[in-house]
């Protein structure tokens, strides 16, 4: 079951997500969120008795290869006559770029990945950034003030100026951030120079269990009523225009603003 977001109260979450135990079966329910929603998953979690795993989206190279195996299916159907009428082609391909490159390129074009993929952070999802683990070898960092700390030592202003997101993990004892693709080569050659002492630097490929900030129930009650009184009062708006409310309703149910928001 994936949820494009929270629900506003957690009876329709737990209706939605039991669609996944149905005829005795298991499953996982996927519910991307915006950080301005946060608070929900909290309420979801205390009310529910249940707990939540954060996980990061996946990346291009996962897309892209979940996309060529949907593709190489496909030729398993193609009648042999159309294979002999791109035969000719295909040889000319062939002794042009390899056996290998021509079929990549041919599989790429079937799947629509014509342009540069463009890399997007499993931390915060967004496109052109990358995901970077700061590990502390010798302690805990404590507060992500300490890893900045490191971090303005290490690198140029604009560098550091251009981090973004810093959380640290559950353990405290490795930090994570965001940077821009084009800092990579900075970072790339800070992390072969080897002059962090008892600090490593890694490119992050999975998401590790990150430190939640503390969320206060009496706020995000608060935050929730405000919330469905503004939704009742779209509904309410809505309904005086005629045909206008569903329309906008269900615009706004889309998650327009989910860029960046996270699966659990």
């Amino acid at each position: 079951v994936v949820q494009t977001h929270p629900p506003l109260n957690y009876e329709t979450y737990i209706h939605r997500s039991g669609r996944t135990g149905r005829a005795g079966r298991k499953g996982v329910c996927v519910t991307f969120y915006s950080m301005r929603e946060q608070y929900l998953l909290k309420l979801i979690e205390h009310k529910a008795g249940i707990k939540f795993r954060r996980v990061g989206p996946p990346s291009a190279s996962d897309i892209v290869n979940a996309a060529a195996k949907d593709a190489s299916k496909t030729l398993e159907n193609i009648h042999m006559d159309n294979i002999d009428a791109f035969r000719e082609v295909a040889k000319d391909l062939i002794e042009q770029r390899g056996p290998e490159e021509s079929l990549a390129a041919a599989l790429a074009s079937m799947t629509g990945y014509v342009q540069r993929l463009q890399t997007r952070s499993i931390l915060s999802c967004f496109e052109g950034n990358v995901a970077v683990s700061m590990i502390n070898e010798r302690s805990s960092f404590g507060s992500t003030g300490h890893a900045w700390s490191i971090l303005r030592r290490a690198f140029s202003p604009s560098f550091s100026q251009s981090v973004k997101g810093m959380t640290l993990c559950k353990d405290e004892s490795r930090a994570v951030f965001d940077i821009p693709e084009n800092c990579l080569k900075e970072l790339k050659s800070a992390m072969k120079s080897g002059s962090f002492e008892g600090i490593r630097l890694e490119l992050l490929k999975e998401l590790p269990e990150l430190k939640e900030d503390d969320i206060d129930l009496d706020s995000a009650h608060d935050q929730l009523r405000e919330r469905r009184a503004m939704q009742r009062g779209k509904w309410q708006n809505g309904s005086s225009n005629r045909g206008g409310g569903d329309r906008r309703m269900s615009n706004g149910s889309r998650g327009n603003n989910y860029r960046g928001g996270h699966r659990r």
